[in-house]
């Protein structure tokens, strides 16, 4: 008899312990849910956007751009979001408690884009679907959330000092030198 009544307690047991165990799972479920739904953005629409490139060869190894942005979305989400640049996805910042994100990347100076380059911008879900059309060597069917054109106006060449000030500090220069001996040869 104690053993039909120890057969029954295990089995009770188990199926006590095979319902915690799916109300467990049931609620880290419902629990994780919002943060796979969170990130989604619903029509994005990007308020203001600020561009940046280096403007000179003189104080810089490579051209370096910058993009700024504002971006809000309808249900007020604030997604991940990935630039496309050069074939590759970088990850783009976020400003903690704004809608503020920023993306910088260089190039070096001698591989100058056209008079502008059109930037891509991806959420996490666009990004997985591009890498994996790349990894998959498939057509690239993602589209992107939107797009951001950074006018390149192109990087000067030139230094800071204009030759012509360079001429007349030369020229002042040598006068000095030869007024300088001139008045040593007189005494």
């Amino acid at each position: 008899l104690s053993r039909v009544q120890t057969t029954i307690r295990r089995r009770v047991h188990c199926l006590v312990m095979d319902y915690t165990y799916f109300m467990m799972c049931l609620a880290m479920f419902f629990i994780s849910l919002p943060i796979y739904t969170k990130g989604k953005c619903v029509s994005p629409k990007v308020v203001s956007t600020s561009t940046y490139s280096t403007p000179d060869v003189l104080f810089s190894s490579d051209t370096v751009y910058s993009i700024i942005l504002s971006v809000t979305c309808q249900d007020n989400q604030q997604p991940s979001l990935y630039a496309l640049i050069d074939d590759q996805l970088i990850p783009v910042t976020k400003e903690l408690g704004t809608n503020q994100y920023q993306v910088s990347w260089t190039r070096p100076h001698d591989k100058p884009p056209s008079s502008s380059l059109v930037v891509s911008f991806y959420d996490d879900e666009g990004a997985s679907s591009f890498r994996k059309s790349i990894r998959y060597e498939e057509e690239i069917k993602v589209s992107p959330l939107f797009d951001v054109t950074l006018d390149y106006k192109g990087i000067k060449r030139a230094s800071i000092i204009a030759p012509g000030f360079i001429a007349m500090c030369l020229a002042l220069f040598i006068w000095y030198l030869a007024n300088t001996t001139r008045q040593k040869l007189q005494q």
